[in-house]
Order: structure tokens, then sequence, then C-alpha cells
């Protein structure tokens, strides 16, 4: 196995990795009670009664910002055999200065076997190295795979945004946002 810098991500690299989704026996529920004055949210795992399953497909639009955002050299690739196993694309945010994870896509006969776990350790170190302070992503509750992988990465829960996807989001899919953060060498007080 090695991991590569990507500089570029193009339609060959997303059919190698072929399609995106997830199949989850869990979901991270999300329960909001209170009134005006004192809200709660809770998120606990539970267990599904029936496989959630999603699949989507890239499209044009979004292989053209994966392969912008890997030009600005945080993006990585797995590779076995020379072949494409899995990318990692990360994007700046200068404003606050974390690097996003816009896309983690491991092929699915590559995983299970340590790839995942090797690339993001790869592209945590390259991010801690450029000084960035946080490493943020994006996943769904119904992910329940991605958040206890991201979890056993160091990443922590540290948001919610309940309509992100629709209206609708808190009976359905919520967006979890994620993060992992470096330890601050300079003593200064971050943004958190």
């Amino acid at each position: 196995m090695e991991f590569k810098l990507l500089t570029q991500y193009t339609s060959e690299d997303q059919s190698l990795l072929g399609p995106c989704g997830y199949k989850s026996y869990h979901k991270y529920e999300v329960i909001r009670s209170g009134t005006a004055e004192c809200m709660t949210i809770q998120i606990r795992r539970v267990p599904l009664p029936e496989p959630y399953v999603k699949e989507w497909p890239y499209d044009s639009d979004e292989l053209e910002e994966y392969n912008r955002i890997a030009t600005l050299g945080h993006s990585w690739g797995a590779y076995m055999d020379g072949r494409l196993a899995g990318a990692v694309i990360g994007e700046p945010q200068t404003w606050n200065n974390t690097l996003l994870i816009s896309s983690f896509h491991v092929a699915e006969p590559y995983q299970h076997r340590g790839i995942g776990s090797g690339l993001m350790r790869t592209f945590l170190d390259a991010a801690g190295g450029s000084g960035f302070r946080a490493v943020v992503l994006e996943t769904q509750n119904t992910n329940a795979p991605a958040i206890d992988f991201y979890r056993r990465c160091g990443f922590g829960i540290e948001g919610l945004d309940m309509s992100l996807y629709s209206n609708e989001d808190l009976g359905r899919e919520v967006a979890i946002c994620m993060r992992y953060k470096f330890p601050s060498t300079s003593g200064a007080i971050g943004l958190a």
C-alpha cells in the first residue's frame, strides 16, 4: 500500500473508486426537546429494524469540484498495486485555518483492510504538518459506520444541522459535523 498526494482527480479516478454509498445497521438518533428558554439535544446510537441503504452517483459538477480542490495540494490517494483504492479530498478553509474533508472514499473491494485508517492517518499527519488547527467534515446520522470510523480516528462530534438536507431532516437525515483538533503549540487561543 502506498499513499501519495493527489494533484488531480479525474473521471478515471472516480470510476476506480466506484459508486458512493453505505449500508448501516445503526443510526445516531437525534432527539430535540425543551422550551424556548432551555433546549436539550441528545444523540444516541440505536439499532435499526432494517438496514439503511443509501447510494448516489457522482455527477460532472462534483467531479469538477473535486478536481479543483485536488489541485490545492491537500488531497491524498491510497494505492494498491498502482491502482487507486481510496481518496480523501481536502480543501483549506483559510478564514479559520481548518482543512475541510469534501470526500473520503475507499473502493468497496478494499474496505475493512486498514486502507481507510492508513489514508486518514497520512492525511491528518500532512494537515498537522501544514499548520492547520483542525480537520472538519460532515456526514449523516444514518451513516453509523462512517461516524464510528471517524471517532476511532480521533474525530469528535462538534455540531448538528437539523435542516441541511431538507426541512424535515430530524425524522430523516441529520448532518453531523465532526472535527479532529490538533494540539496547540503556540499557546494561543483559537476559535473552537
